[in-house]
């Protein structure tokens, strides 16, 4: 399986995982101004900005590669692009979530990972 279809499928486990624990997926692979982010979900008036990771070979212990400065940007461009567009949101309500999923298909689902600054 190639990355892109790595990729769709784990964004796909990570859709079912988001709705089963009680998540309205609101966009899948928004753009905006550059940037780019997997999921959009909201949860108890909360707005989630979600970068899903499926990785066969490395592990949480590599977080840091999947989400550098530059990626950060990238998600962040896009939340506030969608959150402009939006105006209903509250933008004292989001969270930057990171959603792992490795070789054997255990999820892991971190929150508030890093702030609007980009800063972790």
């Amino acid at each position: 399986m190639n990355s892109v279809a790595l990729g769709r499928k784990g964004e796909d486990h990570a859709v079912r995982f988001l709705l089963d624990n009680g998540y309205e997926i609101l966009a899948r692979n928004y753009r905006f101004g550059g940037g780019e982010v997997d999921i959009i979900a909201g949860k108890d008036d909360r707005i989630h900005f979600v970068e899903v990771k499926s990785w066969k070979v490395y592990g949480m212990e590599n977080l840091e590669y999947a989400l550098n400065a530059k990626k950060r940007a990238r998600i962040i461009a896009a939340s506030r692009g969608y959150l402009a567009k939006h105006a209903s949101f509250d933008k004292d309500r989001i969270s930057f979530d990171f959603l792992f999923l490795d070789a054997s298909g255990i999820i892991t689902h971190l929150t508030d990972v890093f702030s609007e600054t980009g800063m972790v």
